[in-house]
């Protein structure tokens, strides 16, 4: 019985090291990762568009004309339609809006890379942890099998808990296996010693930053869209109430009348009031409403959806906090079988069971751990900050830039 005794002191120191360590240290290299990464996450957030030359002519026409079908007096006469230098400043302007939204569409591609760079390293993260406790759970399920297999007086032999105890072995080593062979999916990562932000770090970080409508994705896509709209109008506005419409020169073909001039100037003046482009700008109008409108439910959203993700991961981390106490309760009361001296087969197989029950309790908290990340890397989603640059690690709790 004393070699049984030092055994069980020696799983239990083990058993406290093994949970402790899953649930306390937490190692990671986001910060690391990001950095290698930003040939891919670091696109540029504005396109190298063409240069843009707005024209000094909108038209250029030449025409031709016969008097009677005798091509011996034929007329030609040259158009020309200038443009403003208002109209060729909008239209600058208008050009440096649509490139804006060409590169807000390709920014996507940075986005998603930034946002899988997270989810795989709290993967990755979450790998290790359960791989921790579930080695833990290893050697005592051994030492079920092994007390199994014993035939200690006054104890019967179990054949069928042995084939039971085996086939558990069986489907740990098979589990441990499986996430082994995830954890390589990961070679990206490298475990350093900074440790993770808290779950009460993140509510702080929360309660302090109110960034939903300011970085929200769509609210930014709409402004832009507003502007590029606000330029088109000015364009159509600057163009009805263009006056000077165009200078024409004409030459008039060879003939005998000396007095009749072959070159001719001429230029045309257009009134203001005229309504050719009322519909556009009507038109132009009523899309400018709809993106205002669209910002506006926009920004009611993400304010509701902000308040709910504080709520959420509020109740989701006091949870966890409730149920992390709870289990330290737990570990004391396991801790109190130290110096027990178990008498017969079936007190080794229930002490060990308890001690497994411990575990599979710590397993159910990284469970719920794995839950505020998720949700926290959502909020960040949501609120657009994730992807300023330069980029910052906010796995990290001293948020530390990764440039």
């Amino acid at each position: 019985m004393i070699s049984v005794m030092h055994y069980f002191k020696f799983t239990i120191a083990i058993f406290f090291i093994g949970v402790h360590t899953g649930l306390a240290q937490d190692n990671h290299a986001l910060s690391t990762y990001l950095k290698s990464q930003e040939s891919i996450i670091n696109i540029p957030q504005s396109i190298n568009a063409p240069r843009f030359n707005a024209p000094y002519l909108d038209q250029v026409e030449i025409r031709t004309e016969s008097d009677r079908l005798r091509f011996n007096r034929q007329r030609y006469s040259l158009r020309l339609t200038p443009m403003t230098p208002k109209i060729r400043k909008l239209q600058k302007n208008l050009y440096n809006d649509l490139a804006a939204l060409h590169a807000f569409e390709t920014s996507d591609v940075r986005h998603e890379s930034i946002i899988e760079s997270y989810t795989e390293w709290l993967a990755y993260y979450f790998i290790n942890e359960e791989l921790t406790l579930l080695k833990t759970k290893l050697p005592l399920h051994s030492d079920l099998l092994n007390n199994a297999k014993k035939d200690l007086p006054n104890d019967a032999f179990d054949y069928i808990s042995l084939v039971e105890q085996e086939r558990a072995v069986l489907r740990l080593k098979h589990k441990i296996a499986a996430l082994e062979l995830q954890q390589s999916w990961y070679p990206q990562f490298d475990e350093d010693n900074s440790l993770l932000i808290s779950p009460e770090e993140i509510i702080a970080l929360v309660e302090s930053n109110d960034l939903m409508v300011n970085n929200n994705a769509s609210i930014q896509k709409a402004k832009l869209n507003l502007s590029k709209i606000a330029n088109e109008k000015a364009i159509e506005k600057a163009k009805k109430n263009k006056v000077f419409d165009f200078v024409q020169m004409e030459y008039r073909g060879p003939h005998d009348e000396d007095l009749e001039r072959k070159i001719s100037f001429s230029a045309a003046f257009r009134l203001p009031m005229a309504g050719e482009n009322k519909l556009d700008l009507a038109a132009l109008d009523l899309e400018r409403l709809g993106e205002q409108n669209e910002i506006l439910i926009e920004e009611m959203n993400q304010e509701f959806v902000n308040t709910r993700s504080k709520i959420e991961l509020k109740r989701i981390i006091q949870q966890y906090q409730l149920n992390v106490a709870q289990y330290k309760e737990i570990l004391q009361n396991t801790k109190s079988i130290e110096g027990y001296i178990p008498q017969s087969k079936n007190e080794i197989k229930d002490i060990l069971e308890l001690k497994l029950d411990d575990i599979n309790e710590a397993i159910d908290l990284l469970d719920q751990k794995k839950e505020i990340y998720e949700s926290y890397l959502e909020w960040l989603e949501n609120s657009g900050k994730i992807f300023e640059l330069p980029l910052t690690n906010y796995l990290h709790p001293r948020l530390l830039s990764v440039h």
